[in-house]
C-alpha cells in the first residue's frame, strides 16, 4: 500500500474548479491524508502507538470511503506492506521528514517528529540531526562532552579522546582537540609544552593502534622528554608483585604434561643461539586449557625475567581477549590485508624493537590462520632478526589451536589454506595436551566430541531431552523466563547464519519489558552518485556485513556484542560480550561480560563503519556511524569460538556447510545435559562436516 508523505498543510485536496469559494474551502478543511489519519489513531488507539507508519497496513486496514484507519479482523490471512511515496533527496525537509517516519512510534502530531529527548526542533532536518542521522561532527562533540562531565583522570579522559578520533571519522580533528584542550592539558593549563603532552599521550594511544594524528592533519611538535618510553613498550610494564601472584595461579593449576611443555618452551627461550628453528605448536581439542597455559607461562616469564616481554596474539579479536595483554596478529604485526605470497608486513622502528626483545611469541587459534598470512609474518621476521635462512628469524614462536575447529575463510577458494601448507611447517614441534576439562566430568561426552571432531561420525544423533520444537522453547530451556536475569550468565545461542541470528534476537528483544531507546545510523554516501535511485532509506533497510544496522533497538540491561575492535587495552574488541547499562544519543554505558577484563564498565560512542561495495552489493562505497552494537542473546557459531558455556542453545535450521562447525558449537559446553537443539521438522540428527585430510 503507497503511503502519503507530505510536510503540514501540504496533504493533497480534490476539489471542482467550479465550485465557489466556499466549497473549496470545505474540501480543504475536510482534507486528510494516511499520515494525518495516523495521527489520529494513535490518538485513539494504544495498541498503534508502538508500530511505525509503514507498519501499520499490516495491522491496520485503510479504508478508502470513510478515509480512516480500522483494525484488521484477527485470523484473517491477508496483510498489506506499506511503502511510502519516493520522495527527492533535493527536497530536503521532506526527505528529512521520511527518515524520521522510519524510526518514530506513536506520533499524535507533528510536534512529535520534530521533538527529541523533550525539545522540540523547528525543522525536520534538525530533528534528524537531534537523533544522530545527520552526518557531522556534532554528535562526536556530544560524545565528547558526557566524558568530560564525568569524573574521570586525565589520563581516562585523552584516552577516550583519542579513542573517539581513531574510530570515528570527523570532519576537522584538529578543531575538535582544539576545542577540547582545557580538558586535555595538565590542570586545564593550556602551554605549548602542555599541549605538545597532551598530543603526545593522544598520538601514543593512535601508535598503539597501527595510526598516527598526522593521518588527520595534525603537525606534531617536538615529542617532549619527559614523556616517557614509547607506547608499544609501554604496554609491557608490568609491577613485579602482580606478575608473581598471576603466576603462582595460573601455573598451580598446571597439569604435568603442561609442566613438561613449558620446560620445552623455556628452554627454547634461554637458548641464545638463533640460527636454528624453534618453533612450537599446541595442537589439542577444545576445553584441554591451551589459554590457561599460554596464561601461565607468560606470567612465568615475566616473574622470572624482570621487564620481559611477551606477544600473545591471537587470529580473531575475541580470542586474543583470553590471552594476557592479547592483541589481534594484524594489529600487532601490521599484516597487510590481504596478505599475498610476496607481502610484508608494516611494522615501524620501536615495533621492530619490541619484536627484536621480545623472549617468545604466542599465536592462538592457529586453525584460524591462512598460509598467506603466516609465511607474511615469517618473512617478515626473518627480515627483523637479521636471519633470513631461519623460519621466523629464530624467534622462538608457539601456535595453538585445533585443526577439527573452524579453518581459515578464503574469499573465491574452497581449496586448503591452512598453516600445514607452509614450507617451515615441517620444523614445529607439535605438543599435545589430553586432559579435557571442559568435559572431564563427561567421558563419554568427551569421546563423542573426538569423533564429531576427526570425521568418524557423518551425523550426531541428538538426544530427545535435547532437542526442542520451537524458538520460543529454545529460548526459555537456555535463558528461562526472565531475558534480564541471565545476561550475565554464560549462556548462549548459536545458529549457522546471520538471518537466524536476527530473527532469534529480535525475539528475545521483545520479551524484555524495557522501554528502548531507537538509535539511528547517519550514512556518509559522497560516493553515490545516485541518491534518488538509492536513497537513504533504502540504504537503511539492507543488511550489511561488517556493520551494525541502521536503526538500533537498546534497551538497558539487555545482552549486546561489540562489533568493532574498539580498545585491545581494555578488552573491548569485536566479538566481546556486553551488558547495556545507560545509553543516550551519544554515548552508551556498558559492563563487558566476557575476556580477561570482564566486569569493566566503560563508555562508547558511535563509531564510523567502512561499508565496501563487494559487502553491500551497491556501486559504490559509504560509511555508517552507528554504535557498535548488535544484541547477542544469539550469536553465529564462528563467534563462539574459544568460549566456554554453562548452557547452549542450538539453533540448525540447515546442515552445516563449514569444516568444523558442529565440533565447535558441541565442545562449547560439558555433555547434552546442557545442550539445547532445535532442528527442523522430523529431525533428530545433526549433519557432520570434516575435511580429514586436514587433520592428518
Amino acid at each position: 500500500m503507497r503511503l502519503h508523505i507530505h510536510l503540514p498543510n501540504e496533504q493533497s485536496v480534490i476539489f471542482c474548479p467550479d465550485d465557489d469559494s466556499n466549497d473549496i474551502q470545505d474540501a480543504c478543511d475536510n482534507s486528510t491524508s494516511t499520515l494525518l489519519q495516523w495521527f489520529e489513531l494513535n490518538k485513539s488507539d494504544p495498541a498503534a502507538r508502538c508500530i511505525r507508519y509503514t507498519r501499520i497496513p499490516e495491522h491496520y486496514t485503510w479504508l478508502a470511503t470513510d478515509r480512516v484507519w480500522q483494525r484488521r479482523k484477527e485470523g484473517r490471512e491477508t496483510m498489506s506492506i506499506g511503502r511510502t511515496l519516493s520522495v527527492s533527496h533535493r527536497n530536503q525537509e521532506l526527505f528529512a521528514l521520511r527518515r524520521l517516519l522510519d524510526v518514530v512510534v506513536g506520533a499524535t502530531d507533528w510536534a512529535d517528529l520534530l521533538t527529541v529527548d523533550g525539545t522540540i526542533y523547528s525543522t525536520f532536518q534538525a530533528a534528524c540531526g537531534a537523533r544522530g542521522m545527520l552526518h557531522d561532527d556534532a554528535d562526536a562533540i556530544a560524545a565528547f562532552q558526557s566524558v568530560t562531565a564525568t569524573n574521570c583522570s586525565l589520563d581516562a579522559m585523552r584516552r577516550e579522546f583519542a579513542l573517539l578520533l581513531l574510530h570515528r571519522s570527523c570532519q576537522n580533528a584538529v578543531a575538535l582537540f582544539d576545542m577540547f584542550a582545557d580538558d586535555l592539558c595538565e590542570n586545564g593549563n593550556v602551554t605549548p609544552l602542555s599541549y605538545a603532552s597532551a598530543l603526545y599521550a593522544v598520538e601514543d594511544i593512535f601508535i598503539e593502534n597501527s595510526r598516527s594524528l598526522k593521518d588527520l592533519g595534525f603537525t606534531l611538535p617536538p615529542r617532549p622528554v619527559s614523556h616517557g618510553p614509547p607506547a608499544c613498550f609501554k604496554a609491557h610494564m608490568y609491577n613485579e608483585q602482580q606478575c608473581i601472584d598471576e603466576r603462582d595461579k595460573y601455573v598451580s593449576q598446571f597439569t604435568a604434561e603442561q609442566h613438561g611443555a613449558m620446560a620445552m618452551l623455556l628452554a627454547a627461550v634461554n637458548d641464545a643461539e638463533a640460527t636454528t628453528p624453534k618453533i612450537f605448536s599446541i595442537l589439542s581439542s577444545a576445553g584441554t586449557g591451551k589459554s590457561l597455559f599460554v596464561n601461565g607461562v607468560t606470567w612465568h616469564l615475566r616473574a622470572q625475567l624482570q621487564q620481559c616481554i611477551v606477544l600473545n596474539v591471537a587470529a580473531s579479536a575475541l580470542a586474543a581477549t583470553v590471552l594476557s595483554g592479547g592483541r589481534t596478529a594484524h594489529s600487532c604485526f601490521r599484516i597487510p590485508i590481504p596478505a599475498t605470497s610476496s607481502s610484508f608486513c608494516g611494522m615501524k622502528s620501536d615495533e621492530r624493537r619490541l619484536i627484536r626483545a621480545s623472549a617468545i611469541i604466542f599465536y592462538d587459534e592457529i586453525s584460524m590462520v591462512s598460509s598467506d598470512v603466516a609465511d607474511t609474518l615469517d618473512r617478515s621476521l626473518r627480515e627483523v632478526m637479521g636471519q633470513p635462512d631461519v623460519p621466523f628469524g629464530g624467534k622462538p614462536i608457539c601456535f595453538c589451536g585445533d585443526f577439527k575447529q573452524l579453518l581459515p575463510v578464503v574469499p573465491g577458494s574452497s581449496g586448503d589454506h591452512t598453516v600445514k601448507n607452509c614450507d617451515w611447517w615441517r620444523f614445529c614441534h607439535v605438543i599435545r595436551f589430553n586432559i579435557n576439562w571442559r568435559a572431564a566430568a563427561n567421558p563419554q561426552f568427551a569421546a563423542l566430541l573426538d569423533d564429531v571432531g576427526n570425521g568418524s561420525l557423518a551425523q550426531v544423533q541428538v538426544p530427545e531431552a535435547s532437542r526442542v520444537s520451537s524458538v520460543e522453547q529454545l529460548v526459555r530451556s537456555v535463558y528461562g523466563d526472565d531475558m534480564l536475569s541471565v545476561c550475565r550468565k554464560r549462556r548462549l545461542i548459536l545458529a549457522l547464519t546471520l538471518d537466524t541470528c536476527r530473527a532469534v534476537n529480535d525475539y528475545c528483544l521483545d520479551q524484555i519489558a524495557v522501554e528502548a531507546l531507537i538509535a539511528t545510523a547517519s550514512d556518509d554516501m559522497q560516493e553515490n552518485r545516485d541518491l534518488d535511485s538509492y536513497p537513504q532509506d533504502y540504504i537503511a533497510s539492507l543488511q550489511l556485513h561488517g556493520a551494525p544496522p541502521a536503526v538500533l533497538q537498546l534497551k538497558c540491561g539487555a545482552r549486546y556484542m561489540i562489533v568493532k575492535n574498539y580498545d585491545h587495552q581494555r578488552g573491548v574488541v569485536n566479538g566481546t560480550l556486553c551488558e547495556l547499562m545507560t545509553c543516550s544519543r551519544h554515548m552508551l554505558q556498558v559492563r563487558l561480560l566476557t575476556g580477561t577484563q570482564e566486569g569493566r564498565i566503560i563508555m562508547l560512542p558511535r563509531c564510523s563503519f567502512a561499508v565496501s561495495p563487494e559487502n553491500s552489493g551497491l556501486p559504490f562505497a559509504f560509511t555508517r556511524v552507528q554504535f557498535p552494537l548488535i544484541p547477542a542473546y544469539c550469536v553465529t557459531v564462528h563467534k563462539a569460538q574459544g568460549q566456554t558455556l554453562e548452557a547452549a542453545g542450538l539453533f540448525f535450521e540447515q546442515d552445516c556447510f563449514a569444516h568444523g562447525q558442529l565440533y565447535t558449537a558441541l565442545s562449547r559446553t560439558g555433555g547434552w545435559h546442557a545442550l539445547h537443539v532445535l532442528l527442523p521438522p522430523h529431525e533428530t540428527v545433526l549433519m557432520n562436516l570434516v575435511r580429514k585430510h586436514i587433520l592428518t
